[in-house]
């Protein structure tokens, strides 16, 4: 249903003159990724609203899209499988909040180890997303300098004392954001080497 829409959406671009003929598998592409992510953000936030955790989720996407963008590592073949990782990672996350919270007080530990990982592995680009050479490069920078800032501020918060102050769901929506990139590095690089491993 979803192609079909998106096709049906880059013929009238086409039909149009918005967009060339040439570029029809691009638009559907982008097309289909646009209707899909919209669908699960809106799934997402409607859940949100039904836990009562509008503004922790939103901390935990803002920390997550900041990473996932520059970092990159492993995506979902398909759309139905990133839908159900969403998801699944999502609910997780209220599962914590709701039921144990204790896990707040070990947030900065959580944080540092993800940061870490991203430091020295991103970024990693998916064969079903890759990065072009520039892309590469900028994100390289980004991806690394933003984890060392992250590390060096909170274990500065930390060393000062104030890691009452970051016991709460919001602090662990933010490091947990950042800890499924750090897992989602891993698993592209674990893949990869079990790929050169086989050919």
């Amino acid at each position: 249903m979803i192609e079909t829409l998106s096709r049906k959406i880059t013929s009238l671009f086409i039909k149009n003159n918005i967009v060339k003929e040439e570029e029809r598998e691009i638009y559907n592409y982008c097309f289909e990724a646009t209707i899909v992510s919209g669908i699960s953000y809106s799934i997402l936030m409607v859940l949100a609203i039904i836990f009562g955790e509008l503004l922790a989720s939103l901390v935990f996407l803002l920390s997550f899209f900041v990473f996932r963008k520059t970092s990159g590592g492993y995506h979902a073949s398909n759309y139905i499988k990133c839908g159900i990782m969403s998801l699944s990672s999502y609910l997780l996350l209220i599962l914590v909040i709701k039921e144990f919270n204790f896990i707040f007080t070990i947030s900065t530990i959580f944080m540092v180890i993800g940061a870490i990982v991203i430091l020295l592995l991103s970024p990693i680009q998916d064969d079903n997303k890759p990065f072009t050479d520039k892309q590469y490069k900028r994100f390289k920078i980004i991806s690394k300098s933003l984890a060392a800032v992250f590390i060096l501020v909170f274990c500065v918060i930390e060393l000062c004392g104030k890691h009452n102050l970051l016991a709460n769901k919001y602090y662990f929506s933010f490091c947990y954001g950042i800890d499924l990139v750090a897992l989602s590095l891993l698993i592209s690089k674990i893949e990869r080497s079990i790929k050169n491993e086989k050919s």
